[in-house]
This record gives structure tokens, sequence and C-alpha cells, in this order.
């Protein structure tokens, strides 16, 4: 494992060399202005209405309509869906998206690429919060569920492709919807020794991995969501070395980085490979830079329940160690999202421990309905 030794201070997601300042970090929408000016027309030269996009309004429809009156650009219709995005409000901004894509259809097809490649990501990011299965009681239609928002994804990403192929965005948006339509395949049962797996799992990510190499290639290697992404791939192929490699590197690359955070990836590795220790140090580093990272609280929950498990239940040194794991990390990880999988996987079994069965089964419920990971969906 030559990454664990070459002292560059990245190998387990300690950077020796990472600025103080935090206004040096890119946080998610830090790009969206605080108010828009549009401009209108039939007034003076210069007037224009200003838009607060931290309070915006709760119907959109008010915004698209001057929009279309006053035949906006996409930059403009592109900055009011990332406002309502930034705020949690997908559904409007999918819907502010859709107008303008109809406005923009009198131009050059070319200025919808933008719109396009926006509302792909909206969609892929639908899916992470969808239910992969109809909950019991549940009317089917009655909940859109993740493949239907990866399917009007892929609706999205071909409908760009039609009018740029090489539209450099696109490379990765398909790599991820690779990723996702690869986590809601069946787990493969295992190939017979020397005969490599062909499962369609397998298959979907070799092309993200693909996807996210022509993302490298036509940014010159400067795309390093591309990076992650490739990561992740190798990571979901059980490479854990290859996919090691990548979250260092992108570390290296950017040391600031935190959202996402690429020491979550190296601290998964690093277990999966059996440097439990080491993976311990890299979420402890992830907490400590982001100490409301719900991934971080509850990937420390784990280490220290499986730390617990070295010991016997009557042994005084578990209940220190098992009240941390439960009480520091995965009570924190529950309170920052009651809906994370892995946190109700986990809680789960703590209830299932103390014969709370209704709420062992609310809980499983959750963890299989929302899970991205094939063995919660599988193993409950």
């Amino acid at each position: 494992m030559g990454p664990l030794m070459n002292g560059n201070g990245y190998a387990n997601g300690i950077s020796q060399h990472l600025p103080e300042d935090p206004s040096l970090v890119q946080a998610r929408f830090s790009d969206v202005p605080p108010q828009l000016d549009i401009p209108v027309s039939g007034f003076e030269i210069g007037e224009a209405v200003e838009v607060n996009l931290e309070e915006l309004l709760d119907d959109p429809t008010e915004l698209c309509t001057l929009l279309e009156q006053e035949n906006a650009a996409k930059f403009y219709w592109m900055t009011i869906a990332l406002a309502y995005a930034k705020q949690g409000q997908m559904d409007h901004s999918i819907e502010i998206l859709n107008r303008g894509l109809t406005s923009l259809n009198r131009g050059n097809p070319k200025e919808k690429l933008g719109p396009l490649s926006l509302m792909c990501w909206l969609y892929l990011w639908k899916s992470r919060q969808a239910p992969r299965m109809v909950h019991d009681g549940q009317a089917v239609g009655e909940t859109r569920l993740k493949d239907s928002y990866l399917q009007a994804a892929t609706g999205v990403l071909n409908e760009a492709s039609r009018i740029n192929p090489a539209f450099p965005a696109l490379f990765l948006a398909r790599g991820v919807l690779y990723l996702l339509r690869a986590s809601l395949q069946l787990p493969s049962k295992g190939s017979a020794p020397g005969v490599p797996d062909t499962s369609e799992r397998v298959e979907i990510l070799k092309q993200s991995i693909k996807c996210f190499e022509d993302a490298l290639r036509v940014s010159a290697g400067k795309n390093i969501m591309a990076v992650l992404g490739r990561a992740k791939a190798y990571y979901s192929l059980g490479k854990y070395a290859e996919a090691l490699d990548g979250y260092q590197e992108v570390l290296y690359r950017k040391p600031n980085i935190e959202d996402p955070d690429p020491r979550i990836g190296i601290g998964c590795c690093l277990w999966q490979l059996g440097h439990r220790d080491e993976a311990h140090e890299a979420w402890e580093r992830a907490l400590e830079l982001n100490p409301d990272s719900k991934i971080a609280n509850i990937l420390l929950g784990l280490y220290y329940i499986h730390d617990s498990s070295h010991y016997a239940i009557t042994d005084p040194a578990f209940g220190p160690i098992y009240r941390k794991a439960m009480t520091v990390y995965t009570q924190k990880a529950f309170k920052l999202d009651k809906e994370l999988p892995l946190t109700c996987a986990t809680f789960g079994n703590y209830f299932m421990m103390r014969k709370a069965w209704p709420t062992v089964d609310n809980l499983a419920r959750k963890a299989i309905e929302l899970t991205d990971v094939n063995p919660l969906a599988s193993d409950g």
C-alpha cells in the first residue's frame, strides 16, 4: 500500500498545508447572488426590476411571466432556478427551467444547453432523495421513485446531446446518472473464480468510469468532480486501492474541498483495505472541518461500534465505547438527518437488541426505501 507510506499528509485525509481561512472554501451555491436586476423594456435605458433571491416568492409564476415578457436571456432563468434550488425548492426550480426552455425555443438551440444541464442535475438530486420502492399501503404512482427521476434525467440528457453531444457538462452528468442507475441494480451473486463479473450493475459502472474519463479528457484533466466520480465508481466495483488513489488525488489538488468531502471516501477505502485506525483519522478530520457532517458522524459511530465489539458486553470497557458510538455520533447524525439510510440501519440494530419492534420496523423501512447502497436495500 504505497499511498499509506508516502508521508505527503494526504494518505488518510489529513492535509498538512490546509489554509485556515474559511473564506478560501467555496460553499455550494456560493455563486448565487443575493439579488438580481432584470432589465425591463418600455422604461428609461438601464431600468430594471430588482429580485431578492434570498426571500423568494412561494409561487414563481409571476417571476416566470416577467422573464417571458422581457425575453430574458438564459442567465436570468438559470440564476433564479438556482436560487430556488439553494433553498431546497427543487420542484419550483425545475418548473422555472421548463418555462425558460420554452421561452428560449425561439433562439439558438445551443442556448438551451445550460438550462438542460441544470435540469438534469436537479432530477439526479431528486432521485437521491426519492424512495426506491413504493411503501406498503401506497398506491403505485402516488410517489415518484428514484427510477422515475433517473428516467427524467436521461430524457433531458438525450435532448441536450441532440443539440451538442460534445457539450462538456454532459459527460459528468451522464457519469453520475450511471452511478445512480447502478445503485438500483440487484447485487451480483458472484462469479466463479477467474470468471469476470459481467452483471448489468458492473457494466453500468464501467460505463460511468468511461464518462468520467471523457469529462477529464475534455477538461484537460481539470474537472475535479470527474476524479471524484471515477473514484466512487471504482469503490462501487470493489477496487478500493484505485478508489483511494482517486480520493487522495482530489485532496492533494484541492486541499480546501469540503463539499463533497474526499476525506469521507479516503476513510471508506482505508476501512475496506483493513486500515481501520487510519480510516478513523480521515473521518475525524472531516468532522473537524464540518462538525455537522452527518456522514462523518455516522461513520465515526460505526467505527466505535466496531471497536466495542472487541469486548464482551459484561466487560467494563464495552459500555463507554458503545455509549460514545450511539450518543455522541449516531444520535448526532440522526438529529441532522432522520432520513439518512445508514443512520436508520444503525439505530434499527440498536432498537432490535432492545426488542422495540415497531421502531425497528419503521427504521428498517426507511433504510431500505431511501438507500443508494445495495447491501442496505437487499439485507436491510
